[in-house]
């Protein structure tokens, strides 16, 4: 996906992001598959950590979308109030569903743990 080989390092090299500035993507599959899939990419110009629960209030969006009225955020935006435990998660389910696009989700998350460490 061209998002995370070009744009998601551009950021970097275009000078656009502050100096230990980040970037927060959502902890789906679709996301978690091409953070593996372009690690090599994107590792030369991130440190690549997950984020738990309790941390996602260092994410200033997060946060905002946490003061957004829960009526408003059903009717005009069509969101679950808790979204991130809807839509930020992956189980096991999930990654037996999908594995057959082509991503060893297995081999690249011992991969990717192996180059953390």
């Amino acid at each position: 996906m061209e998002y995370f080989h070009s744009t998601l390092p551009n950021f970097w090299y275009e000078g656009l992001l502050e100096k230990n500035g980040g970037i927060y993507i959502p902890f789906t599959l679709h996301c978690f598959q091409q953070v593996l899939r372009h690690y090599e990419c994107l590792r030369k110009v991130y440190c690549i950590k997950f984020v738990k629960e309790e941390q996602l209030n260092e994410n200033m969006l997060w946060r905002a979308t946490k003061q957004i009225d829960i009526s408003t955020m059903n009717s005009i935006f069509g969101k679950e109030a808790e979204q991130e435990r809807i839509y930020c998660g992956i189980s096991v389910v999930t990654v037996q569903k999908h594995s057959s696009n082509g991503v060893d989700v297995q081999h690249m998350i011992t991969t990717l743990k192996k180059s953390m460490t």
